[in-house]
């Protein structure tokens, strides 16, 4: 429930923004605390845990309500994303230090966030494969 934690935290005046991992997001989440934050939602497309299509549904309403909201799908991959670990370590370690203003958020991100508030696209960014490293 850390996803969910993180959201329901973001109001806090001391929260920018938001970096939440398959997130349970049930119809009726409170979303309008989140008005004026940045918040990036990563996503297995398998999950059968908490159901991406109700992140995709509070992210929407929170767009509305007038978070700047950006969703990633992490494509192959169920809750616990284990089928993209070293993907999604590194696309949540890059973006929390964004937010932190460590370093800048990548560039589909940026966009995403300036999208206007009732498109679909700022929602459904495919999770990028990252080049191994040795």
């Amino acid at each position: 429930m850390g996803g969910r934690a993180a959201l329901r935290a973001g109001g806090h005046p001391n929260v920018t923004g938001i970096v939440a991992l398959a997130p349970w997001c049930p119809a009726g989440e409170p979303c309008e605390h989140l008005a004026g934050r940045d918040v990036l939602m990563l996503h297995g497309d398998r999950d059968t845990v908490t159901p991406p299509a109700d992140t995709h549904a509070f992210a929407a309403r929170g767009r509305a309500a007038g978070a700047r909201v950006c969703g990633y799908t992490v494509t192959g991959s169920g809750h616990a994303m284990l089928q993209r670990v070293p993907d999604w370590h590194r696309a949540a370690t890059h973006l929390a230090t964004a937010m932190l203003g460590l370093r800048d958020l990548p560039a589909e991100t940026v966009s995403a966030l300036a999208l206007p508030p009732g498109s679909r696209e700022a929602l459904t960014l495919p999770l990028p494969r990252q080049p191994r490293r040795v």
